[in-house]
C-alpha cells in the first residue's frame, strides 16, 4: 500500500511538527482529496522512529450524520482509548480502574449511598462498564488518559464530525496539556467554506493550529503500487491518475481494461461476480466498516437471491473475501474489521438500481429489526434510520415511536 513508498519528505515534516516545543498543545490537520495518501503518511509516520508517542488512529467512515446528533465521534474516540488501556494496562488505567480510583467518582458514590439508605434514592454503581458510562465520565476519562500518557490522538474523516462531538472534543483539547491532536481531513466531500469555519473554529481554542497538506505523489514513484502486470497501459493509467488530482486508488486499482473517461475504482467495481458485489455492498451499507463475523453471519442468512444463497453455502467464504483483498477492493484491520477505502465508497453512492444492493440491504435491515425487538440500543436505530433513509423505505415510519421514546428519554434526562 501507499504507506510503504515515499513520503519520507512528508514524514519528516509532520514528526519535526510533533516534535516541535510549544507552549499550547498542537492540532495538526492533515488535508486533501480521498485517496492521495493520508492515511498512508500516518501509518508510516506511526512506524518511524521520529517520534516516541503512541498514535491512537480513530476510523471514521460514515460519510451522513445528518440523520440525529449521534456522538459518534465521541464516542469512537473513548472507545480506542479504552481498548488502548485495556492492552497496555501496566501503564495506564482502564476506565474501570479510573473509576475506582477517581476521589471525586468515590464522593458521588458516597453520597449516592447515603441517599439510598435514607430512601431518597437508588444507590449508584461506583464503576460502570465503558460503554454504559455517561458523557461526563467518558470525558473526564478521555482528559486523564492524554494527561497521563504519550498518546497522539489521530482521527480521520474529521470533516464529517457531528456538532455534539466536536463540541466536546473542543473541551477536551482546552482542558490537556503539551498533547498533539491530528484531524484528516478530506477536501472535497464538504464546501471550501466548511473547512475554512472548521479551521477557524481549531484556532478559535487557543491552541497551535497547522494545515499540512498532503500533495500529489509524482506518478514515476506512485505507479509502483500498480499490481504487477506488465500489460497495463501505464501512460493511460497516468492520465487517468492525472485527471483524478492525485488518488492513488487509480493506480492500486489499475488493470487490463483501464480506459480514459472511465475510472480504475469504478472498473473494478462493475467487473466483480455477483458474490463479491454482495459482500463489498454488505460493507458498504454497514457504513464502509464491519465486523468479519457479522459480515459471515450476513452472508449465510441472504435473502430474497436463491443464487445467492446456494452460493454461500457451497463456497469457502474466506476465500472470496481473500480474493477481495488480493484486488485490494477490501481492507482489513486487526484481522478482525473489513472496510471499503473512501473512494470506493463514492462510487457506490451512484449505483441506484443494482437487484444485488437490494439484496444485500433486505438482509442487512432484516438482522438490524431483529435486534431492535430485543434490545433499546440506540445506535441499532439510528443504524436502520441511517439505512431506510438511503433507500426511501416506508418501513421508516415504523421506527418513528422508538425515536419519540429515545428523544423524549434524552430531553428529560438533560
Amino acid at each position: 500500500m501507499e504507506n510503504l513508498i515515499d513520503r519520507e519528505h512528508e514524514i519528516q515534516n509532520l514528526s519535526d511538527l510533533v516534535n516541535s516545543q510549544s507552549s499550547t498543545n498542537k492540532i495538526i490537520v492533515l488535508s486533501g482529496i480521498s485517496g492521495i495518501g493520508k492515511s498512508g503518511i500516518i501509518e508510516k509516520f506511526k512506524m518511524s522512529k521520529l517520534i516516541s508517542n503512541d498514535v491512537i488512529t480513530v476510523k471514521m467512515n460514515k460519510s451522513s450524520v445528518e440523520t440525529i446528533e449521534n456522538l459518534q465521534y465521541f464516542n469512537n474516540i473513548y472507545k480506542e482509548l479504552e481498548d488502548f488501556s485495556i492492552k497496555n494496562s501496566s501503564l495506564v488505567p482502564t476506565p474501570t480502574e479510573y473509576g475506582i480510583r477517581n476521589f471525586g467518582n468515590l464522593l458521588r458514590y458516597v453520597f449516592y449511598l447515603l441517599r439510598s439508605v435514607l430512601g431518597l434514592g437508588d444507590a449508584e454503581p461506583l464503576a460502570e462498564i465503558g460503554e454504559e458510562s455517561s458523557i461526563i465520565r467518558k470525558k473526564d476519562y478521555i482528559i486523564y488518559l492524554l494527561n497521563h500518557s504519550n498518546i497522539i490522538l489521530n482521527i480521520d474523516n474529521i470533516q464529517n464530525i457531528d456538532t455534539q462531538s466536536f463540541e466536546l472534543l473542543q473541551f477536551i483539547i482546552k482542558n490537556t496539556k503539551n498533547k498533539t491532536f491530528i484531524f484528516e481531513y478530506t477536501l472535497g466531500e464538504k464546501e471550501k467554506t466548511h473547512f475554512y469555519n472548521f479551521y477557524k473554529e481549531l484556532i478559535d481554542t487557543g491552541m497551535t493550529v497547522k494545515n499540512f497538506v498532503v500533495e500529489k505523489m509524482d506518478f514515476s514513484i506512485a505507479k509502483s503500487l500498480a499490481p504487477k502486470n506488465n500489460s497495463f497501459n501505464f501512460d493511460v493509467i497516468e492520465k487517468l491518475y492525472d485527471a483524478s488530482q492525485g488518488n492513488l486508488m487509480e493506480i492500486i486499482l489499475a488493470n487490463e481494461q483501464s480506459k480514459l473517461n472511465n475510472s480504475n475504482i469504478n472498473i473494478s467495481i462493475n467487473t466483480l461476480s455477483i458474490y463479491e458485489k454482495y459482500i463489498i455492498y454488505i460493507v458498504y451499507l454497514h457504513e464502509c466498516r464491519i465486523d468479519k463475523n457479522l459480515l459471515y453471519l450476513l452472508c449465510y442468512q441472504v435473502i430474497n437471491n436463491h443464487s445467492l444463497i446456494e452460493y454461500f453455502k457451497s463456497k469457502n467464504l474466506e476465500e472470496l473475501i481473500a480474493n477481495l483483498l488480493n484486488k485490494n477492493i477490501l481492507k482489513i484491520d486487526n484481522n478482525t474489521f473489513l472496510s471499503i477505502h473512501d473512494s470506493i465508497k463514492y462510487e457506490l453512492d451512484k449505483v441506484k438500481y443494482d437487484p444485488i444492493l437490494f439484496c444485500a440491504y433486505a438482509s442487512i435491515k432484516r438482522y438490524y429489526f431483529e435486534k431492535l425487538s430485543k434490545t433499546n440500543d440506540f445506535s441499532i436505530l439510528e443504524q436502520l434510520l441511517f439505512l431506510c433513509m438511503k433507500f426511501s423505505d416506508e418501513e421508516l415510519f415504523s421506527l418513528l415511536p422508538r425515536l419519540k421514546e429515545f428523544l423524549n428519554v434524552t430531553v428529560k434526562s438533560s
